[in-house]
């Protein structure tokens, strides 16, 4: 065989591969970003329930506890507010086995457990994912979190780095597959 015809023999072959690389990442690409907005809601309620979100704190301003009653969980909060004329939210907190040194978002976790993540297209080779509430009562807490606390959703550097090696890891198994 002649050498020019081996080595365009050569470059179809390798023209076809990166054909069928490119149209393989462009068949994961709603997965990759499926599975990176899932790990990073996980990420994130992981830290804000372990370390509270940063700089925030319950406020030390005492209310009359009758303002809690119907929001109790259990026999811990009742008894707070039989025993308490005032007190705060973080006490009521506490009184019911929660963490009240830090502010998780999460008194009854409707909202964290109404949360996932769902594909929500392509522009170009560009595809998305994000994190929705599923029901009303979800959606409303995040509203009301996000215009008191800012975008406490997003992903902080550190988990923004570990979901690109994820993203950058499973790109990479693509591409060396046979």
């Amino acid at each position: 065989m002649a050498p020019h015809r081996a080595a365009r023999q050569v470059m179809e072959t390798l023209a076809a591969r990166i054909a069928r690389k490119k149209q393989e990442l462009q068949a994961a690409a709603p997965r990759i970003a499926l599975a990176m907005a899932t790990a990073g809601l996980s990420l994130v309620r992981l830290r804000i329930e372990r370390d509270g979100l940063p700089g925030k704190s319950y406020s030390t301003l005492t209310v009359p506890t009758f303002l809690f009653y119907n929001r109790t969980l259990n026999a811990g909060g009742r008894a707070y507010i039989k025993q308490n004329k005032r007190g705060t939210w973080g006490a009521l907190r506490g009184a019911q086995g929660l963490p009240s040194d830090r502010v998780t978002l999460g008194y009854t976790n409707r909202m964290w457990n109404s949360l996932t993540a769902t594909g929500s297209g392509a522009t170009g080779t560009v595809f998305t994912a994000r994190v929705v509430s599923t029901d009303r009562e979800g959606a409303d807490r995040v509203r009301y979190n996000r215009a008191r606390y800012g975008d406490f959703l997003q992903p902080n550097a550190a988990e923004t780095k570990r979901l690109g090696l994820s993203a950058e890891r499973e790109i990479t198994r693509i591409l060396q597959s046979p």
